[in-house]
């Protein structure tokens, strides 16, 4: 079908061209390869055009509203609607900001535990590997168990018992530390039942996938604050 197109296209062309004189009867036909990349000349050059004509609208927009931003603050200010919006994203912005202070501080937490206990457990390098693992608990999918079950797999294949069951326990205090942590600190910060957040959690992780720990007490928290903001809650 493509080698067909291209027969077709370049077909067309000549006949164009015969047809309009452009070629004369002494002129061989046009290859279908000059036809082609004479083509993708003009797509660019008009894709190139348009950018720097949208790219040119976009910064004399952003200078007139520069200009006059105090005049459509004022009529936008007269309505209601605008007045909701502005608080609900105010309000966000703040739930946004000690939702990852609140992250910062569980990370903190898995950390000194991950050192604490690979510390304990007399391996190597403790210190970089403890941070590491306690910062990969924070994104989504990984958690600390990515690092500490095939770890502990590994030693007790080796016949290192005492140090697999140790790897293995530091998993479970981890995942214990954080699902305790993450709806309180979270909760306290934004002024959410701990409940509501871990809830949030839950269901951001069905909905969302992998970043639902993440997506999931934040829309929560726009929920909340647009039924806040109705004065319906």
């Amino acid at each position: 079908h493509l080698e067909g197109f291209k027969r077709g296209l370049t077909k067309a062309f000549n006949d164009y061209a015969r047809g309009h004189n452009i070629l004369k009867e002494k002129d061989s036909n046009l290859q279908g390869e000059d036809i082609r990349e004479g083509i993708t000349a003009v797509v660019s050059v008009k894709g190139c055009v348009c950018f720097i004509g949208v790219l040119a609208i976009c910064i004399v927009f952003a200078i007139l509203f520069l200009q006059e931003r105090e005049c459509v603050y004022a009529f936008l200010g007269k309505w209601k609607i605008f007045k909701n919006i502005s608080h609900i994203i105010q309000e966000m912005a703040v739930g946004i900001k000690e939702y990852l202070k609140a992250q910062f501080k569980i990370i903190l937490v898995v950390c000194l535990l991950c050192v604490c206990g690979l510390w304990v457990l007399r391996v190597r390098h403790y210190v970089g590997f403890g941070i590491a693992i306690g910062i990969f608990d924070a994104f989504p999918v990984l958690g600390t168990g990515t690092f500490l079950i095939p770890g502990a797999l590994i030693v007790l294949i080796q016949g290192k018992i005492k140090m697999s069951i140790g790897l293995f326990g530091l998993y479970l205090l981890t995942a214990a530390v954080r699902q305790f942590l993450e709806p309180r600190l979270i909760g306290n910060h934004i002024g959410v039942s701990p409940l509501l957040v871990l809830v949030s959690v839950y269901l951001g992780v069905i909905l969302y996938g992998g970043f639902g720990f993440l997506l999931g007490p934040i829309s929560a928290f726009l929920i909340y604050v647009i039924l806040k903001e109705c004065a319906v809650l």
